[in-house]
This record gives C-alpha cells, sequence and structure tokens, in this order.
C-alpha cells in the first residue's frame, strides 16, 4: 500500500513538471524567443512606443528577426527598447539602420521594423543603439481621417442646399434659358476687344509722342530739351508783351488826342475849328489820319499774326482768360 501511494505521488510529480515544462515551452515559443540559437541584443530609445511590449515581434525589412525583450523608462521624455535579434541576422543590420513602431496589419499587434538605410554603413555589434524614427500613429490618421469625413458631410449638404436655391431662382433659369444671351455676350466680348485695341493702339502713339519728346523731336521737344529754345521763347514773349504795353498806351494817347480834337472842333471861336475849316490843311490832315489809321491796321495785323504763331498762341490764350476774368 505504500508502495503504490509513493508511486502514485511520484507520477503526479512527474506530470506537473512536464506540464511546467510544457508551458514554458508554449510560452517560449509564443514570444518566438530564439530556443534553439544565439542571439544579440539591440537597442531604440523613442519617445512614445504606443503601447508596444516585451514579447511582441521585431522585423528587418519586413522579415521577423526577434522579439522585444523590454520596455524601460529612462526618463519623461525616453523609453528604451531593448530587442533579442537572431544571430543570422547581424551579417545584415548596419548602425545607420532606421527603427520605428508600426502595427501587424491595420489594427493588430505593435511591432518594432528595423528598415535598411541606402547608405552603406558598418555592421552592428551586441548592445548597439539604433536611429529611431517616430512615425505617424494611426489613431490620429483616424482623427483625421473623421474629420476630412465631417468636412465633407458638410461640404455634401451645403452643396445640396446651393442646388436647391439654383433651382428655386426663376431668374437664373430665365438666363439659362435665354437663347439670346450667348449671342450678346460674343457681342459685348467682341466691342471689349475692339475698344481694348483702340486704347492700346492709342496708348502706343501717346508713348510714341513721350519718346519723341524726350528725345527731342517736334516743337514741344525742342521746347522742353533745348534749354537754348526755351530762353530765345521767353525773350519772344517778353517782347511781345513790351510791344503790347507800348501799343495799349499808344492808343490811350491816341484816344485823349481825339478828344482834345473833338472839342477843339466844336467849340467854333477855337484855334483848330479855324484850322480845320482851311481846305487844304484839312485835305492833308485827312491824309494823315489816313496814314495813321493805315498804320494802326496794319499793326493789328502784325499783333493777329503773332496770335497765331504757335510760339505765342499759349500766352495770348492766357491774356484772353485773365481780361475775361
Amino acid at each position: 500500500m505504500a508502495n503504490k501511494i509513493a508511486n502514485n505521488i511520484k507520477l503526479g510529480v512527474f506530470v506537473i513538471a512536464g506540464l511546467l515544462l510544457l508551458i514554458f515551452a508554449l510560452y517560449m515559443i509564443g514570444k518566438k524567443s530564439n530556443m534553439f540559437g544565439s542571439s544579440f541584443t539591440l537597442r531604440a530609445r523613442f519617445r512614445n512606443v504606443d503601447g508596444l511590449r516585451a514579447g511582441n515581434n521585431v522585423r528587418y525589412a519586413g522579415i521577423e528577426t526577434g522579439t522585444v525583450e523590454k520596455v524601460l523608462i529612462l526618463n519623461d521624455t525616453t523609453i528604451e527598447v531593448i530587442m533579442s535579434i537572431d544571430e543570422k541576422a547581424r551579417d545584415y543590420i548596419r548602425k545607420n539602420a532606421q527603427t520605428t513602431i508600426g502595427n501587424e496589419g491595420l489594427m493588430g499587434n505593435k511591432v518594432v521594423n528595423i528598415f535598411p538605410n541606402p547608405i552603406r554603413g558598418e555592421l552592428v555589434k551586441d548592445n548597439d543603439l539604433l536611429q529611431t524614427v517616430q512615425q505617424a500613429d494611426i489613431g490620429n490618421m483616424i482623427g483625421t481621417l473623421t474629420r476630412t469625413n465631417d468636412n465633407a458631410a458638410i461640404i455634401a449638404s451645403e452643396l445640396v442646399e446651393t442646388v436647391k436655391r439654383i433651382n428655386a431662382s426663376p431668374v437664373l433659369w430665365r438666363i439659362l434659358s435665354d437663347t439670346t444671351l450667348p449671342a450678346n455676350l460674343s457681342a459685348t466680348m467682341v466691342g471689349v476687344r475692339s475698344s481694348a485695341e483702340h486704347l492700346n493702339h492709342s496708348i502706343a502713339e501717346l508713348q510714341a509722342i513721350v519718346s519723341d519728346i524726350h528725345a527731342g523731336k517736334g516743337t514741344a521737344g525742342l521746347l522742353l530739351q533745348d534749354t537754348a529754345a526755351r530762353a530765345t521763347a521767353s525773350r519772344a514773349l517778353n517782347n511781345i508783351h513790351n510791344v503790347t504795353a507800348e501799343a495799349d498806351g499808344l492808343m490811350q494817347r491816341l484816344d485823349s488826342i481825339a478828344s482834345v480834337l473833338q472839342s477843339g472842333v466844336s467849340n467854333k471861336e477855337g484855334m483848330l475849328y479855324g484850322l480845320l475849316s482851311d481846305t487844304a490843311f484839312t485835305q492833308r490832315l485827312s491824309r494823315s489820319l489816313n496814314n495813321v489809321e493805315n498804320g494802326i491796321a496794319a499793326f493789328n495785323e502784325d499783333m493777329e499774326a503773332l496770335k497765331h504763331n504757335f510760339l505765342l498762341k499759349g500766352y495770348f490764350k492766357k491774356q484772353a482768360r485773365k481780361k475775361s476774368q
């Protein structure tokens, strides 16, 4: 009886030990640890591991090459991930490889991805620290897509409202159904094009005139560019002004003489009346007055000619405006 109990105890211990060994083997296989091969350690540091934990897979260029051993918090901004890598991958992974944290599928477990760098570098050694690249988080991407979808829904509703307003507008449909509108628009565009051509032609002519003036061509260019011509024109205007002033004084004196003569003719007892009564003297005086009148007429013609001269025309117009004021 005692032997039977001892055998049962031994059998129970053996079964329990076998179960524990089986559980440990299944755990190690589940972690995909390299139980029957050698491995080496690599490290990577991230600001955020997005739920990565020990036991997650490590992939190099999309090929599973190891597992995550530990996830350590070094400080408030740095988290270190310690990875166990298959020794066979040592000959391919280089120190300048870039490490990111991704997902196995769209919503699967987290995985550490190691991407080879196109620039060749030195092969990694045990416990080397790899470069890291923080990728966009899938949650942020989904949030962005959600906001985009909401905005698209708002735009679609506003577009539907706009279409309803267009359909409810009789004025717009009247414009759209007007068969003469295209012809009228075409004629308007032809007129606008013609006006634009005329305007461009006028602008070109004006530019040519301005260019000639700047080049000293023509009368205006000569006056604007030639300082000697400007001085000559100024002196001519001063001379004309002086001649005009003298002519005005002469006319005033002639008016005074005419008044005196009229007074003398009216007075029959005066000497002037006696002189004028002399027929021979009257004839001579008449010829003299005719000569004076002819001289005044010639002077007026000269003044009129000066008024139409292109150099003095502006001056006389200015004088006429001053007199009209």
